[in-house]
């Protein structure tokens, strides 16, 4: 129940400024403080979310470093990405050295040869390489006579290149100078006669090779040889296929 009188005469200019400058101090008063109580609200809010977030993100950051934990626990890290790119955790020697038996078939002789080859690479290098290699060779020719036999050997020194196709198969091309001799043996009662021979030796050849330092060696390819100063070989042509070692 409230009561109001409604005087008929209107107030006086001094209650009207009291009356109008209390309300601005309550209302300013009342205005500030809900204002920074709000404000404080507000920070506090901002606060709670913000620790909030960052709690989830650290979670997620521990989380995932434990899935990376337990996923390089579980893979290995020396797997092979591709078959060309093996990974730098498997150490191979920059210096490769090869041992080789191959057995020769030709259009006009046929025989034994022994070949060594030497190389540097690194593991990830698919540029071509120089070589060095050195070869001993006994062969005879593929036509019989029959009141004498020739017999052919030599030991060739030559320079080549080596392309790796990937970390396993190797193109080898190979040209070579060799000095030999042609021995003609006409019996038991005669004695042998003997030719120098001067010869020039093309060889392209595919490599297979297993192992890092120690390995095996599959070779196949097909050569050229030309002769000069012997009496019964001029040229041959023909295919090699052997084997080795590698170390």
């Amino acid at each position: 129940c409230s009561i109001s009188i409604q005087s008929p005469f209107p107030p006086p200019k001094a209650y009207k400024f009291f009356c109008k400058t209390l309300s601005k101090i309550f209302s300013y008063q009342f205005f500030s403080n809900s204002l920074q109580k709000v404000d404080n609200i507000l920070q506090l809010e901002n606060k709670a979310i913000a620790s909030k977030e960052q709690l989830v993100t650290v979670e997620s950051m521990e989380q995932d470093t434990n899935n990376q934990n337990i996923s390089s626990q579980v893979m290995p890290q020396h797997l092979l990405h591709t078959m060309d790119s093996l990974p730098k955790e498997i150490n191979r020697p920059k210096y490769h050295h090869l041992i080789t038996f191959k057995r020769p078939k030709g259009t006009n002789a046929n025989g034994f040869r022994l070949r060594y080859t030497g190389f540097s690479r690194d593991w990830n290098d698919f540029d071509w390489k120089p070589t060095l290699s050195t070869e001993i060779e006994f062969f005879s020719l593929n036509k019989e006579f029959s009141d004498f036999s020739p017999f052919y050997s030599y030991i060739a020194i030559g320079l080549g290149t080596i392309k790796p196709l990937n970390n396993y198969f190797f193109l080898d091309l190979n040209v070579k100078v060799g000095f030999g001799s042609e021995s003609i043996d006409r019996g038991l009662f005669v004695e042998q006669e003997r030719n120098s021979i001067i010869g020039l030796f093309l060889t392209q050849r595919i490599h297979f090779i297993i192992g890092q330092k120690f390995g095996l060696v599959l070779s196949a390819g097909i050569y050229e040889n030309f002769f000069s100063g012997a009496e019964y070989l001029n040229s041959d042509l023909g295919v090699l296929i052997g084997g080795g070692l590698k170390f």
